[in-house]
């Protein structure tokens, strides 16, 4: 008899799980750099909404990452939820947005001497320090602006609770 209700808890379980993942609702995008930047200054992408965190890299954490975005290196995606506006707010992945508006020199809030992000600590090709947005070659900042990015989306359809735990399970690794 235990062995029967054992394996009637099981397919309990199961069916739990096979409902929750089916009420999921994702898509992917593959977003550039440039249209994140014409999302945020219009309005239709959040990057700090009252849950996220500050943005923390230093400069040279932040160079290093428009680096990578020079050499067209692999970054992992950011995550985004779909508000019943149809706006993005961003999930996960702030530092790597704000170092990127940060250098474009477009990040509100970020820096109140209105100086932009002066490259350093690049370790990978050295000849990138000290160069600003403003004073790459015309070609590296059309590279940098026409990077992609994957977005993994949450849809609007989703509860609000699974949101509050989609974004506590991606931020419980990070600075507080």
């Amino acid at each position: 008899m235990d062995n029967f209700k054992d394996a009637i808890g099981e397919v309990d379980l199961i069916d739990s799980v096979d409902r929750s993942v089916s009420s999921v609702r994702t898509r992917q995008l593959d977003i550039s750099f440039n249209e994140l930047a014409d999302m945020y200054d219009s309005g239709e992408l959040i990057i700090a909404p009252e849950y996220q965190r500050l943005f923390r890299w230093t400069p040279g954490a932040q160079s290093r990452f428009i680096e990578t975005l020079i050499l067209e290196l692999p970054v992992p995606p950011i995550f985004l939820m779909e508000t019943e506006e149809n706006v993005y707010e961003l999930i996960d992945g702030l530092q790597r947005i704000s170092s990127y508006l940060n250098f474009r020199g477009l990040l509100k809030n970020a820096d109140s001497s209105g100086s932009l992000l002066t490259l350093e600590d690049c370790d990978i090709v050295k000849e990138l320090n000290g160069h600003t947005y403003k004073t790459l070659p015309v070609s590296l900042s059309r590279r940098l602006k026409r990077n992609f990015i994957r977005a993994e989306v949450l849809r609007k359809e989703n509860s609000h609770r699974l949101r509050y735990y989609m974004f506590k399970r991606l931020n419980s690794g990070g600075s507080p």
